[in-house]
């Protein structure tokens, strides 16, 4: 499916930081500074690479990863994403043996 036939069938919200929540969700986001990791597909055919930047925008020490996957990431990648996120669980509770 491309995003062009999603949109038409209304399965697509259009460029994420143009989501009508992205507004407040923004701003909390910059005020609050929460530690964040965000997985992105490359190939995912619903949220382009390029929104990821609302991420980097509004939490400049965000942990971003572009994966060289689609839409289910988590289902085709689970080794990298179990790493990554065993990772930053580990340096993000500062190294406390919560991750195992």
């Amino acid at each position: 499916m491309t995003r062009a036939s999603a949109a038409a069938r209304g399965g697509y919200s259009a460029s994420y930081p143009a989501w009508s929540a992205w507004g407040a969700w923004g701003a909390w986001l910059r005020q609050h500074q929460p530690a964040t990791l965000v997985l992105w597909g490359k190939y995912d055919p619903f949220f382009v690479v390029a929104e990821a930047a609302a991420y980097q925008r509004d939490l400049p020490k965000a942990e971003v990863h572009i994966l060289d996957s689609g839409h289910f990431a988590l289902y085709e990648k689970p080794d990298e994403i179990a790493g990554l996120v065993s990772d930053f669980l580990r340096h993000t509770l500062g190294g406390q043996n919560a991750v195992k």
